[in-house]
């Protein structure tokens, strides 16, 4: 039988903080049953459990007029087999390319993160006819166990 493990999906909105005016304090948020914390802006609001995620933080609406909250999303899957990242990662591929509205793949690389693993893509698509850019990390760890 093979290790059930963990995937952190990390979806980052490619936007720079600082530069969308928010102010440089942060809170940490911790999420111990799936083994990961973060550091968000004071400001922003936090979601748990929100449409398949683990945790979504929102920005603060920048006016009436704004059509998209920049945000930050963590998915969790546990995957029923063995599968190594650059597997996840290529297949995640093949179904942003089946599923997200003019889908183009910008970059992609490689990054340790607090010593795990990870592979990186920026990407561009389009949801309600606002073109969107993201920035998302792939993780594949073992099963956190109590």
């Amino acid at each position: 039988m093979f290790k059930k493990q963990n995937i952190i999906f990390f979806i980052l909105l490619f936007f720079i903080l600082l530069q969308n005016g928010y102010s440089q304090e942060a809170y940490s948020y911790y999420n111990v049953d799936d083994g990961y914390s973060l550091i968000l802006p004071i400001e922003w609001e936090q979601k748990e459990g929100y449409m398949g995620t683990s945790v979504i933080a929102l920005s603060p609406q920048e006016n009436i007029s704004d059509r998209f909250r920049e945000n930050v999303n963590i998915v969790v899957e546990k995957l029923p087999y063995q599968m190594s990242l650059y597997e996840y990662f290529d297949l995640n591929i093949i179904n942003m390319q089946r599923f997200l509205s003019n889908f183009i793949q910008h970059e992609a690389g490689q990054k340790e993160i607090d010593t795990y693993d990870s592979k990186w893509l920026i990407y561009l698509h389009t949801i309600n006819q606002i073109n969107i850019k993201v920035l998302v990390y792939f993780f594949v760890t073992e099963q956190y166990r109590r």
